[in-house]
């Protein structure tokens, strides 16, 4: 087990798993109100990943199209927001995985029911 965490509905401590092993956070369960829990995904990361590629790579030949012909100093600010973008995702990447959030998870029905009577 590695941290200790609040299941978010009775808030009693609970131990999670390493971060992947896959089968023990199937069966995480709060000792005290028996809720089954799982992870929560933050898209943080992936939404600063498409800004960072988006600002440099569409800032160049932006100036391009208006006319401008980007010297050495634009090339490196855009290269700049790019590196500046990919270390900002390193780090969100690194405090997600040192953090995680719990939630607790919805019973899954099966779509098609199988009657026989």
């Amino acid at each position: 087990m590695e941290k200790l965490m609040e299941c978010p509905k009775c808030h009693h401590r609970v131990e999670t798993p390493y971060r992947y092993s896959v089968r023990a956070w199937r069966r995480l369960r709060c000792p005290n109100c028996k809720a089954k829990l799982e992870l929560v995904y933050s898209h943080a990361p992936l939404l600063l990943a498409q800004l960072g590629i988006m600002s440099s790579g569409f800032f160049l030949p932006a100036m391009r199209i208006f006319g401008f012909r980007p010297g050495l100093f634009w090339i490196g600010f855009a290269s700049g927001i790019l590196i500046s973008s990919l270390i900002a995702i390193a780090v969100l990447w690194l405090w997600e995985n040192r953090h995680p959030k719990l939630r607790v998870s919805e019973e899954r029905k099966p779509e098609i029911i199988l009657n026989l009577n």
